[in-house]
């Protein structure tokens, strides 16, 4: 099978907050239904993106980030994301600058 003719990966960053669980198993099941591969991180333990996220995110045809309420700021009129998200994020653009 030629790689024109194998299925579309979709590389989907989101959180591991068990808040957000239920949340990342219904987008990543719509990924699905479309014929994409999804592929995901792993929960972090270091300070930087590992390398077998970063292969993954090589590998990946798409790019999803799933950017979801993590911390309050200005008093509640603001969110911050997964700074993890935010991270595989950068790395996704500095790779592939070209990736949808």
């Amino acid at each position: 099978m030629s790689k024109s003719e194998q299925p579309l990966t979709a590389f989907l960053a989101h959180s591991f907050s068990a808040g957000d669980k239920a949340l990342v198993s219904i987008v990543s099941r719509l990924i699905k239904r479309t014929g994409l591969i999804v592929l995901t991180g792993e929960r972090p333990e270091a300070k930087a993106v590992g390398q077998k996220v970063k292969d993954r995110l090589g590998s990946a045809d798409l790019f999803i980030g799933l950017l979801t309420r993590r911390h309050s700021i200005r008093n509640g009129e603001a969110w911050t994301t997964s700074p993890w998200v935010i991270e595989e994020k950068g790395y996704s653009i500095g790779q592939k600058p070209k990736r949808p």
